[in-house]
């Protein structure tokens, strides 16, 4: 979050720069970004200082044109390309053109490319607009800027969100296109209610597949059968079943090494490296592993290779195999 934070410092200071080039996946806040400098630069109601093109459907030489244009009303014209290929490995190469123009950029222009593919800082284009702009990489928000973002949008709304409930809601993933979808959807869901609840995003929110497994193995060490079921039939409407059984069965995996890890007295950075997973990631699946009986997980995994074998070679029924392994799994936790 720093990095969009200093660049909005730079921008309310008019320390604007010619070029500037956004990559990486954080699209929210590359969108956020270009509405922070249209903003600021040209105004939202002046169409006769702005252009958004895309680079893609877009030459180097008609990119080059647009930003040599002098603006009309405002003091600066601002161009946007989206999907800019010029800057990534393996993609077009600018043409002489752009080049020509990333040399010597108009002093009366704000040309702004926006990519989510990583760059190649050695090719030509890269090394221009390094010189002569600013290249600014856009990352995902760490866990505890998401949880910030989140508690912000609770109280400009008006609401309050529980621990829980941003917990629920944050397990749909980084992006902030997505999470701020989810967000409308349970805001809108609440109404009137001042207190948004876990029942709250649960309504409406379909977590995202780890989220889902974590919740059936969750389910099945409470002996909540018929619940982790469907689960996995929830799951089931989004992926294939071959897809639901490798995911689970990786899930299985992850509970195991870190049962083990636990017993030999290491942590999270040893499960996160062994596993190589993220280190929230590592932290969330030590909880569960403390929670789920090994000797439940040890069955269930077995039962799972065994259906997983059975699918590949096309015998049996899928979900009746599915059934009898959770079943198996729920009677062991029923013995314990």
């Amino acid at each position: 979050m720093q990095y969009f934070l200093e660049l909005l410092e730079e921008l309310k200071r008019r320390e604007i720069r010619p070029l500037y080039l956004f990559w990486g996946p954080e699209r929210y806040l590359q969108k956020e970004a270009v509405r922070w400098f249209r903003t600021l630069l040209v105004g939202e109601d002046n169409p006769f200082d702005f252009a958004r093109l895309d680079g893609e459907e877009t030459s180097g030489e008609q990119v080059a044109a647009a930003a040599s244009t002098s603006p009309v009303l405002a003091q600066w014209r601002l161009v946007v390309v989206d999907n800019a290929p010029y800057f990534a490995a393996g993609k077009k190469q600018a043409d002489r053109a752009l080049l020509d123009y990333l040399r010597h950029p108009s002093p009366t222009t704000c040309l702004i490319f926006c990519t989510t593919a990583p760059i190649d800082r050695q090719k030509p284009a890269c090394r221009l607009l390094a010189e002569k702009g600013k290249i600014v990489e856009f990352t995902y928000l760490s866990p505890s800027d998401l949880l910030r973002w989140l508690q912000k949008r609770a109280r400009e709304a008006g609401k309050q969100i529980t621990p829980e409930a941003a917990r629920l809601l944050l397990s749909v993933g980084q992006d902030l296109s997505l999470l701020r979808q989810e967000w409308e959807k349970v805001l809108n869901y609440a109404g009137e209610q001042k207190e948004i609840t876990p029942s709250s995003v649960e309504e409406v929110v379909t977590p995202p597949p780890e989220e889902l497994l974590f919740r059936v193995t969750d389910d099945l060490s409470q002996r909540q059968y018929l619940r982790a079921l469907g689960r996995l039939r929830m799951l089931a409407e989004k992926e294939p079943p071959g897809v639901v059984l490798a995911l689970f069965l990786r899930q299985l995996r992850l509970l195991l090494l870190a049962q083990e890890i636990l017993a030999e007295g290491g942590g999270e950075e040893k499960l996160a490296q062994e596993g190589k997973i993220p280190l929230w990631v590592a932290k969330k699946i030590l909880g569960h592993a403390r929670r789920f009986p090994r000797e439940q997980a040890q069955e269930l995994y077995l039962q799972l290779v065994e259906l997983d074998a059975a699918f590949k070679s096309g015998r049996g029924d899928f979900w009746l195999g599915l059934e009898r392994s959770l079943w198996q799994a729920w009677l062991l936790a029923g013995a314990g």
